[in-house]
């Protein structure tokens, strides 16, 4: 049965190659039927991956449940954001990711905890990092082209929560790494490359919504092909921490 369940997983992880460059050409002159059904498919595949790592590596520990939360919240803001861009739908779509984030980063607080119960929450170096990953990005997308205006403002918070998640992740990585724990090199590769190109497609996303004129539609690509390779890395995660 096990097989059974591995076979799935790298069905779901193959399916991605078909149904994402599906859904950008589906989308590319705007939001449709089509591309809401192949978007849904692409994030559906993702909480899959989750759910069959789960069952491979017989994980039942509270990381791995708060994981799987997390990309379920992904897939709903995934969903809610591809519908008609009304405000009613934006706004739930952009807290289901803060809070998917919010989960994320309470998952490898908890496998922290585990494994380094010494370590603290507040850590100032972690504090730094984020401050300095705040000021690159948005120096990043300054340079990108994108003008500065309130909206850089309301979204202060979920790039904080971004760079605390990628701190925490990468914290979380390389000193598992130092200590030597059993699978910590696939640990740091998939928590720190998830998170870092969960960060990545988010600043496409911005750079593709805000910049005017708009850019090439190879941001899109960017941001669409970051974003899913991300949230299957975080899903296989739970292949190896459990907490």
């Amino acid at each position: 049965m096990s097989t059974l369940f591995k076979i799935c997983f790298g069905i779901a992880a193959g399916l991605e190659f078909i149904f994402v460059p599906w859904f950008l050409k589906a989308s590319r002159n705007g939001r449709c039927t089509k591309s809401q059904i192949l978007k849904t498919i692409c994030a559906t595949l993702f909480v899959a991956a989750g759910v069959l790592a789960s069952v491979i590596a017989q994980n039942r520990s509270d990381y791995a449940h708060y994981i799987l939360i997390g990309l379920l919240l992904g897939w709903c803001g995934d969903f809610l954001l591809h519908l008609p861009p009304k405000m009613p739908f934006t706004l739930s779509g952009g807290l289901a990711f803060l809070a998917g984030h919010v989960f994320y980063i309470y998952a490898y607080c908890l496998a922290m905890k585990r494994f380094f119960p010494d370590a603290p929450f507040w850590d100032k170096r972690e504090l730094i990092a984020c401050a300095i990953i705040i000021v690159i990005g948005v120096a990043a997308i300054r340079l990108l082209g994108v003008k500065f205006s309130p909206l850089y403002i309301i979204g202060v918070p979920y790039v904080a929560m971004l760079a605390f998640m990628l701190v925490k992740a990468g914290s979380l990585g390389i000193k598992a790494v130092n200590a030597g724990l059993d699978n910590a090199v696939a640990m740091c590769i998939l928590l720190v490359g998830g998170a870092f190109l969960f960060a990545l497609s988010d600043m496409m996303l911005a750079v593709n919504s805000l910049r005017k004129p708009r850019p090439s539609y190879g941001y899109k690509i960017t941001c669409i092909v970051t974003y899913f390779t991300a949230q299957f890395l975080l899903a296989s995660t739970i292949f190896v921490i459990s907490a």
